[in-house]
């Protein structure tokens, strides 16, 4: 038995918890952030600018998830950005440092 919980500023109410365990059964196959717009869309999550709140539905679903009340699907290691290193002037082909003072390069252009 789902006892209801605040949970991300809002009430998560045993209907809800049952819906997602409803998905979750339904569409095995779904990333998570595919089951977490998903029960944006059918919890009416919007920003003030009507945007689906998909994060903050996805931060309850692994609520829930750690707290052993649903079964999510594992991570997908795919896609997002990733940062990367950037190199040493020395490693990059043609990099010179710049010596000369900013007002002598004026004005400048990107």
């Amino acid at each position: 038995m789902f006892v209801r919980q605040r949970l991300h500023g809002q009430w998560i109410t045993e209907e809800d918890f049952t819906l997602v365990q409803g998905l979750i059964a339904a569409h095995p196959q779904w990333s998570r952030r595919q089951l977490s717009e998903e029960v944006a869309l059918l919890w009416n999550w919007r920003t003030a600018t009507g945007q689906l709140r998909d994060m903050a539905v996805r931060t309850v679903l692994n609520q829930l998830h750690e707290r052993g009340l649903i079964a999510l699907p594992a991570r997908q290691k795919r896609g997002g950005q990733r940062s990367r290193p950037l190199l040493p002037p020395e490693q990059v082909p043609h990099a010179q440092p710049i010596r000369q003072s900013l007002d002598s390069l004026q004005p400048l252009r990107f």
